[in-house]
């Protein structure tokens, strides 16, 4: 039984575009819209959270910042400690429950 929906999928590889949303998400420390708005011709932030989001839920995007973080000796613990921390400064509830919704989805739970 696989332990989460990224396991045993048939993983593909990254366009350029794609390469670039990983890198950017790790070393901004896993703020998705920056990434996607840094990597993507994006008209706002808003198509920038909902491209960085929609991109954290591919199973090879997903694999990738998984592979990346690990290579780098960044591991997966850290990244998810930096994200919790950075929702539980959100002004409103309701945007931190949207940020948890996210890290969730992430994590494949």
């Amino acid at each position: 039984m696989p332990k989460n929906q990224y396991d045993n999928k048939r993983i593909r590889p990254l366009t350029a575009s794609e390469r670039e949303f990983v890198l950017a998400y790790i070393a901004n420390g896993g703020n998705a819209t920056q990434a996607a708005l840094s990597a993507y011709t994006c008209s706002s932030t808003q198509s920038g959270s909902v491209m960085g989001s929609r991109l954290l839920r591919s199973p090879h995007i997903h694999a990738a910042v998984e592979a990346a973080m690990n290579q780098s000796g960044y591991p997966i613990v850290k990244v998810i400690q930096k994200l919790c921390d950075r929702v539980n400064r959100e002004p409103t509830l309701m945007r931190q429950l949207k940020g948890y919704e996210m890290l969730f989805k992430l994590l494949g739970l």
